[in-house]
């Protein structure tokens, strides 16, 4: 007999709630309120009416969208997606299950992570134990986004996964923008502002982090990533990281000796992809787009020998000092529009993480049975 998952809290709130947008439309109470346990809205609408504060006057120098205000949307058009009354489009293919330009309810949606779960995990068991809900402000344009975090697991601390959809009303039509995940040794925060943060461990001597997000016309970025590795052997390039259109000097290692008390850090501003893997060039123009600064245990910079950073300035192979690095993720911010405020809200030890992180609210739970009615 199948497992099954069994809806068992279906979107209450108190009587008393009451959610404000971000772009400062009334109050609303009770809209959550449900009387079944179960939602049974297939014919549910794919397209919203748009809320708006005002109308706003005909304006020849804006378009159409813009006067009538179809890229926008408030929290409560929101949440008519997870109360049932409308669907949910895929807007591309970032979540496998999710097919783009289909929609989906909510139960769908869910169902759909279910299956996820199932194809990746089968032997672990995994599935949704609960789904909340935040509001986001994407790009800091003042026009909320929804969060979606669907907590899956085993029971099992140690097999937990989180995933994280991010909604976005275009076309007056709410539609899934981008899809994060989160696991053991690889834990994901999401900001206020809709940029995921990923930070964990390739092993003792290994911790690495990155961000991306969905700017505010609801495309997908990656910022960038670090990976600092420790005990490195000397402050080389490692053969492997080298492009193959590059000849390797006599006796150049592929790997580096783990065994010394350098500091090795490896910043990347291009997102790796799989199809790297049977594209040869786009994978050496990946190889290209990491920058690298070596340091000693006391955060001194160290340089390869004149003749190695000869080699590797022909070869188009970048290795910094920190000032340099800064200045370039800097310049990386700066091309995709993130203010210091945005990037750092939620990830600094210095920062008040109630006021940086979204607040969540649990809109569904799930209990998993062996055997429950039937086959």
């Amino acid at each position: 007999m199948k497992n099954k998952i069994v809806r068992i809290l279906a979107l209450t709130c108190a009587a008393g709630l009451a959610i404000t947008s971000l772009t400062g439309c009334n109050s609303l109470s009770n809209v959550l309120n449900r009387q079944s346990s179960t939602i049974t809205t297939p014919e549910a609408p794919s397209t919203i009416e748009v809320t708006t504060e005002t109308e706003k006057p005909s304006n020849p120098e804006m378009t159409s969208e813009e006067q009538s205000g179809s890229l926008n949307a408030t929290q409560e058009d929101y949440l008519k997606f997870i109360n049932g009354e409308v669907k949910m489009t895929a807007g591309n293919d970032c979540f496998p299950e999710l097919k783009k330009g289909q929609e989906y309810t909510f139960d769908e949606m869910v169902d759909g992570i279910n299956e996820y779960l199932e194809d990746s995990f089968g032997e672990m068991g995994m599935f949704v134990m609960d789904v909340s809900y935040a509001f986001v402000d994407c790009g800091n344009d003042g026009i909320p986004e929804m969060a979606l975090s669907a907590t899956c697991n085993t029971e099992d601390y140690y097999n937990q996964l989180d995933g994280y959809f991010i909604l976005k009303c275009v076309d007056g039509k709410i539609t899934l923008i981008d899809y994060y995940e989160s696991f053991y040794r690889a834990f994901g925060t999401l900001n206020k502002y809709g940029i995921f943060c990923t930070s964990g461990s390739g092993g003792a001597a290994i911790h690495y982090y990155s961000y991306e997000r969905a700017n505010k016309d609801g495309e997908h970025e990656f910022i960038f990533d670090c990976e600092e590795e420790v005990n490195y052997g000397e402050p080389l390039v490692e053969g492997y990281m080298i492009p193959s259109d590059v000849t390797l000097p006599e006796g150049y290692p592929d790997y580096m000796e783990k065994t010394g008390d350098l500091v090795s850090n490896k910043y990347c501003f291009m997102e790796y992809s799989m199809d790297f893997d049977t594209d040869e060039s786009k994978y050496n123009e990946y190889k290209r787009s990491h920058v690298y600064v070596f340091t000693d245990a006391d955060g001194k910079i160290v340089f390869p020998s004149d003749e190695y950073m000869k080699f590797y300035e022909e070869a188009g192979i970048k290795v910094v000092d920190q000032e340099t690095i800064n200045r370039m993720i800097d310049d990386r911010l700066k091309e995709l529009g993130i203010s210091p405020e945005e990037m750092g809200a939620g990830f600094g030890d210095d920062t008040d993480s109630s006021d940086d992180e979204p607040q969540w609210t649990m809109c569904a739970d799930y209990v998993h049975t062996e055997n429950q009615g039937g086959n």
